[in-house]
Parts: structure tokens; sequence; C-alpha cells
């Protein structure tokens, strides 16, 4: 019976032994709990505020959807748990024109809601697209042999003559040229021929357009490239990526680009697929108005496959091109030797796309 109280001393030892590791062990999970919960709110706030830097947010007066400017391009913000997760602050927003707005092209939609389908913004704030200022051009560029005279250039349904030297005979119609034409209405002026396969300077030639912008502010001007643009460097240790950008850039701050498009069956089994592939390139990265150079010549650099005129025709045209035809002759063909069936394919351009209006002749004084 003696053990009976010392029994109960140890038991109240024990038991107070407990309550104070159990009082440990709170207290460690409670530090455990506090740190967890700094360390999810520093992930937490790492999720909610993916943008850190500067950011400029445009509204227009009396218009619900609020844009951030990236890039010099608007993209909506489509509800508020989006600018919260990208940590824009809304009230920082300022209220312009929807002129002002729309200077800034339509983005992809900012969407961080997974409950809310992604939606795109309103038509009001999609510029839209500009009329294509060359559809009905059915050009001939001529070098040397020249066509006979202007009657024989029109009987054949061409509306506008690129001239690498004299003029044609008689020719009063629209004129793609160099310098500046006081006869004849200019609807074009342009420098260089393939300017990137000759490894030229993109800033030179940028600068030799200002110039020309400068003579003649009314006529559009523009600079002619390749198909493959900045295929000149092909082979070498430069990098025609990079070749590639400058000139792209260069032709964005022009009126219009014309490319020379040759469908050789030599170099292009199936020539249909690579004038796709080319004219979605030049789509995706050109954003001024083109012209693509079409061949009627066969024989230059060996023996080549003869063209198909309404083929180029019709491919240009459906996809609502203009187009010039290069050339008259050179020292082997050209249209001149496929008269009939470059008359056919213009006349079938002409019921489709009518025609390129005639230009007024340029005053001088």
């Amino acid at each position: 019976m003696a053990l009976a109280p010392l029994k109960a001393i140890r038991f109240i030892e024990n038991k107070e032994q407990r309550g104070k590791e159990r009082k440990k062990e709170l207290m460690i999970v409670a530090l455990l709990a506090v740190i967890s919960l700094l360390l999810s709110g520093c992930f937490l706030s790492g999720q909610t505020s993916e943008v850190t830097e500067s950011y400029l947010l445009l509204q227009t007066q009396g218009e619900p959807e609020v844009f951030v400017i990236i890039d010099k391009v608007k993209h909506w913000i489509q509800n508020s748990k989006t600018a919260q997760v990208l940590g824009y602050d809304l009230l920082k927003r300022k209220i312009v024109s929807l002129d002002v707005l729309n200077k800034y092209p339509t983005g992809e939609t900012l969407n961080r809601d997974p409950n809310e389908p992604t939606r795109q913004p309103r038509a009001i704030y999609f510029l839209k697209p500009k009329p294509y200022p060359f559809k009905g051009l059915r050009g001939l560029l001529t070098l040397k042999p020249l066509p006979k005279n202007a009657q024989q250039v029109e009987d054949l349904g061409f509306n506008a003559v690129m001239h690498y030297g004299p003029l044609v005979s008689g020719w009063k119609g629209n004129v793609i040229c160099r310098g500046v034409s006081s006869r004849n209405p200019m609807i074009l002026r342009y420098t260089g021929d393939e300017l990137d396969c000759r490894r030229q300077d993109p800033q030179v030639h940028l600068d030799i357009c200002k110039r020309m912008k400068k003579e003649t502010p009314d006529v559009p001007v523009g600079i002619v490239l390749c198909s493959e643009i900045g295929c000149g460097l092909k082979g070498t240790a430069n990098s025609i990526e990079e070749y590639q950008r400058k000139w792209i850039e260069v032709a964005n701050q022009l009126d219009v680009v014309m490319i020379s498009i040759y469908p050789y069956r030599e170099d292009w089994p199936n020539a249909l697929e690579k004038m796709v592939e080319f004219e979605k390139f030049w789509r995706e990265n050109i954003k001024v108005p083109i012209i693509p150079i079409i061949q009627a010549h066969w024989g230059y650099w060996g023996n080549l496959t003869r063209p198909n005129p309404m083929e180029q025709v019709k491919f240009w045209v459906d996809r609502g091109y203009g187009y010039v035809v290069y050339p008259w002759r050179d020292e082997k063909n050209g249209v001149e030797d496929m008269q009939a069936e470059w008359k056919k394919a213009n006349e079938w351009a002409k019921q489709r796309a009518g025609s390129i209006p005639q230009a007024r002749p340029r005053s001088m004084g």
C-alpha cells in the first residue's frame, strides 16, 4: 500500500512532462504554420503580380474596356481578376479618345480568370484595314528591246509600264519609275532592283526613299526585293535572319514593296506550294502594300520551264494583289513570245479585279 502515493506522484510528474512536451509541440506546429503562411504569401504575391515595371493603362471615354500598352500594342484586360493577377492598378488608367487608343494595334486579350472564357475585344477597337491601293494593277516591266508602241501594250491588257530605261513610244498611261515624270501619271516611284540579293545597305536606300518622298509627297515610294528576302547572304558566314530583319524594318517604313517571285519549276518542283509559303511570310512580316513581280522569261539563265501566265495571275489576283510582269523581253524571251497567253490572263484579271485608276500627270512648275 505504501507504493500507491509514489505511483500517484510519478503519474502527476509524467502528466506534467507530457503537458510540457505537448505545449512544445503545439508551439512548433504554430511556428511552422506561421512560416508556411509567410512562404505562401510570398509565393502568392509573386503570382498575383506578374508585372512589376511601369505600365500604361488606357480607356476610352464612356466605354468599359481597359487596355494595357505592351511594346506599342494594346491588350484588353478582360476582367478585374486579370488586373489583380498581373499587378495592374486600374485606378491608374488614363482616359483618351477612341482615335488615340486605336493608334495602337490590338493584340491578344489578357485573361487570368479560369472561370471566364477568353474573348476578343469589340469591333470598335480594331483598326479597319486600309483598302489595297494597287488592286487592278496589271503592269509590264520593260527593258530593251521595247514593245513597238503603246497600242501593243494596251492591246495585251496592261495598264501601267515600269520602265528600266526609255519609255514605250506613245505611252500616256500610268508609270512606275525611279525619276520624276512630268508627262506621265506616276502611280509609284521606287529605288533599286532586288537590293537584298545585291547585298545593299538597307539604311542607304531608306534615306533615298525619304528624299524621293520629299520630292513627290503625293506619290507612293517603295523598293524592290527578292522573294526570299535577304537571300543575298545565303551561303555566307553572315546572318541571313539579321539582314532579312533589317530589310523588313525598312520596308515597313515605306509606302509599298515590290517583290519579285519567279516560280521556276527547276528550283521549286511544286511552285504553287512555294508561292503560298512566300506569300504567307510576306503577309505576316510586311505591313505595307505588296506588289508581286511575276515571271514571263524562261531562258536567260539556262533552259528553264516556260511560265504559266494564267496560273500566276490567278494566284495573285485571287489573293487581292495587283501585279507587274517581268519582262516584255530580255535577251532571250518574255511577254513578247507569249502574247496570246498574257492577253488572256490580263483579260481574266480585269474581269475579276477591275483596273487601277489612271493617275493624274504631275504638273511641273
